[in-house]
């Protein structure tokens, strides 16, 4: 019992996080004007810089925001998927390792985004995230190939019964 609260727990934060960030995507444009001039502000009123810094970041920081904000998006998706067959007591289906290997591709791309960024804004916040999913993939990867395995077991002992 403890355990199902829980999952409905996930799903509902899943589903929070999905339709909350879907939103936060939308108004990035605007958010992050706000975001780099409030930044501006504090990092770049010393002496020495100015905030042009923080207006020139802009769309280097907007180019890849976007997109790997949207890829994230899908990850979330993906996940809601995976959840809703957790709940059905069902999660060792071929859905589960399609949903994963896409999730390890959507963290690949995001990485590489980030990276390629890197080359015309650097800072350490997006080589870190850039690591994050590119480890992210990488076990997204794995966990899905031990899903497929699985999922040829069950249909296997279904087959025997």
């Amino acid at each position: 019992m403890m355990e199902n609260r829980l999952n409905i727990a996930v799903k509902r934060l899943l589903d929070i996080t999905f339709f909350a960030g879907i939103a936060v995507w939308a108004a990035m444009p605007v958010l992050l004007k706000y975001l780099l001039g409030l930044y501006g502000r504090i990092a770049w009123s010393r002496p020495d810089s100015d905030s042009a810094a923080a207006a020139a970041a802009y769309y280097p920081v907007l180019i890849s925001i976007m997109p790997a904000g949207l890829l994230a998006l899908l990850i979330l998706r993906e996940l809601r998927k995976m959840m809703a067959t957790v709940l059905a007591g069902d999660c060792f289906v071929e859905a589960n390792v399609k949903s994963l290997k896409n999730m390890g591709t959507f963290a690949f791309i995001i990485s590489a985004v980030l990276i390629v960024r890197i080359f015309f804004f650097f800072t350490l916040t997006a080589l870190t995230v850039a690591a994050v999913f590119l480890f992210a993939g990488l076990f997204s990867k794995v966990l899905a190939a031990v899903f497929e395995k699985a999922v040829a077991y069950k249909l296997e002992n279904d087959l025997t019964i």
